[in-house]
């Protein structure tokens, strides 16, 4: 497609590696591992409602 610039190999990579890493463990509800995936600044939150 013209217009859309490429994206280098390197960083298709490492998007790859990260989506290998985030769907195993949002599947298998392993929150450390979900978390190690995200930004290091990232907030986890939960509805109170929610929790047993």
């Amino acid at each position: 497609m013209r217009g859309i610039a490429a994206v280098p190999r390197a960083e298709l990579d490492r998007q790859r590696r990260t989506v290998d890493a985030f769907l195993p463990a949002a599947r298998g509800g392993d929150m450390e591992a979900l978390l190690a995936v995200l930004d290091p600044d990232v907030v986890r939150r939960a509805d109170r409602a929610a929790l047993p």
